[in-house]
């Protein structure tokens, strides 16, 4: 009766002007009529059959609607599964706005490039993760949003340690296997079979386990997704469907060593010729050379923040050209730096009578798992 404001006002209402109401309930909303009964029924006043009828018949009545409610909400309510997932895309979009910003930040080192970027990314996510989803915080922000909460079999919330644990099984072996791929070793396929176990995993687990959607790390660490509507599970997973993962994995890793074997077998057969390449190199060895040295005093210019690369290369009309490709940095002054480059370019001799072109390029960008970006600013000489 909290939310019903006939009832504090029909208290001071004798049991006759009650009983009316009863009598003549078609004339009154279903709120005084609740009140009414209500307080006869505390009061134990005696009614008559046909009084006692429409009491019932409005209860009745009041009960197939909170059941009607109860359905509507219960059909339309998200299941944990979908919340999840939902809650992953936005906490995906947030990494990647957080991924934007240090990838800005940090565009001029050796971080953002291919082969430190996993670390880097790897440390993001896995921060972010385990931080917020630990009883440190509780929730991710996707979690927060869509009401639902990582929790031990024990509906306890997870430690900083449990939690770290938790989501290193999930993602680590992603960048682990990004990094190792960087190297270019005759792996056989390994390192790419592995990725399709790693991504066949997922799916697998979260597929097979029909109540919870657990996936491995979730197994592992005894821990699930849940909403605040929790019910009673069994926490048990079929051995049988865990020996089946096993089987899967190594069929695909299998499968992707005899393709990668089939396909080196075909690019033996390919003959690589380098020697214009190499002709190129010793033509202008003396330059390159020189560029070498003088890359120290490049670095000094300001506005650059990293040599990138330096090319030597000739174009389909025979125009030789000199490309040096530069990463500005981000607090200096970047108006004059093309310019600066050139002229100490020119000083060590190196212009006009060795290259067509001189083509000097500021790059500006970064390379994440969750955000990039890449900007190419020409001069030309």
């Amino acid at each position: 009766m909290k939310n019903n404001n006939f009832y504090k006002r029909f208290l001071k209402k004798t049991e006759s002007d009650l009983l009316n109401i009863i009598d003549n309930s078609h004339s009154y909303s279903e709120g005084a009529v609740e009140a009414a009964q209500q307080i006869l029924k505390e009061r134990e006043v005696n009614v008559s059959v046909s009084q006692r009828k429409t009491i019932e018949d409005f209860e009745n009545k009041k009960e197939r609607e909170k059941e009607i409610q109860a359905q509507i909400k219960k059909e339309s309510k998200l299941s944990p599964f979908v919340k999840r997932l939902i809650a992953f895309f936005i906490d995906i979009v947030f990494l990647s706005l957080v991924s934007t910003i240090i990838g800005y930040l940090l565009s001029t080192t050796s971080l953002v490039n291919s082969f430190w970027e996993p670390f880097l990314s790897l440390s993001i996510v896995l921060t972010y993760f385990s931080v917020f989803n630990s009883k440190m915080f509780g929730q991710t922000i996707g979690k927060s949003v869509l009401k639902i909460q990582v929790t031990k079999y024990t509906m306890e919330p997870l430690n900083l340690q449990e939690s770290l644990f938790r989501y290193a099984l999930l993602v680590a072996p992603y960048f682990i296997l990004k990094f190792i791929s960087h190297f270019n070793i005759n792996d056989f396929g390994l390192v790419s079979g592995m990725q399709w176990a790693y991504y066949l995993g997922i799916f697998f687990f979260i597929i097979t386990d029909q109540k919870l959607h657990r996936c491995f790390h979730d197994l592992a660490t005894q821990s699930f997704v849940t909403d605040y509507d929790f019910q009673e599970f069994d926490f048990n997973y079929p051995k049988k469907k865990i020996k089946t993962f096993w089987l899967v994995g190594t069929l695909a890793v299998s499968l992707t060593v005899i393709v990668h074997s089939v396909n080196s077998l075909d690019s033996r057969q390919q003959s690589n010729n380098n020697n214009y390449k190499n002709e190129l190199h010793n033509t202008f060895e003396r330059e390159i050379q020189i560029i070498s040295k003088i890359t120290p005093e490049i670095k000094k210019v300001e506005g650059v923040g990293q040599i990138e690369k330096i090319e030597v290369y000739t174009t389909t009309d025979n125009d030789k050209v000199l490309q040096v490709t530069y990463k500005p940095s981000i607090f200096g002054d970047n108006t004059n730096t093309a310019n600066q480059i050139h002229q100490i370019l020119l000083k060590a001799n190196i212009g006009k009578d060795q290259f067509g072109t001189t083509i000097i390029t500021s790059h500006t960008g970064f390379n994440l798992t969750l955000a990039f970006y890449d900007s190419y600013e020409n001069t030309e000489f």
